[in-house]
């Protein structure tokens, strides 16, 4: 729980790529490129890999006593989730959405949520962005990952790994 608020926390208040580097590459493990993939518009790869190395140093100074890095203290160590906590984990993601963004309406017939809120000429603001990123009840990255694959064919090397797959949770070991 502390895991997922910290990432939430320390990266809403910014912008929408910090939070896609949160939930993407400490959450679910995808790799920068893939992230920035999503979204080249908002996430530039470059940006990505700073982000991500100071959320990687202050989840390290925050959870130091846990030794969820291994000791090149670059790689996080993770498992997959039970299924209790594959709910909790949406559960406390919808919990500490941010609250002040009004709930993201279900996607046209003619354009997904993913080309309305992460496209170069999207006029949302970056909270409406944020928050389609964490809500699983709106959006949520999965989602938005889904959303992304759909324009690839089945075996294509654009296409990510599926996001319920690539859910992984840190290995807490004190």
């Amino acid at each position: 729980m502390r895991y997922i608020k910290a990432l939430v926390w320390w990266t809403m208040d910014r912008n929408a790529c910090h939070v896609a580097v949160a939930l993407g590459s400490f959450l679910h493990g995808y790799r920068s490129a893939e992230i920035a993939s999503l979204a080249p518009d908002f996430f530039n790869q470059h940006n990505i890999w700073r982000v991500k190395r100071r959320l990687a140093l202050q989840l390290e100074a925050r959870f130091q006593s846990a030794n969820i890095f291994q000791s090149d203290h670059h790689t996080l160590l993770t498992r997959p989730p039970t299924e209790n906590e594959r709910g909790l984990v949406q559960h406390l993601l919808a919990m500490f959405a941010p609250w002040g963004a009004p709930h993201i309406p279900s996607p046209t017939s003619d354009k997904s949520i993913l080309e309305t809120y992460f496209d170069g000429a999207s006029a949302q603001s970056d909270s409406d962005r944020i928050h389609a990123l964490i809500d699983p009840t709106c959006v949520g990255l999965p989602q938005l990952i889904r959303e992304y694959n759909h324009h690839f064919p089945q075996g294509s090397d654009m296409r990510l790994d599926d996001s319920d797959r690539k859910l992984q949770i840190p290995c807490f070991n004190p």
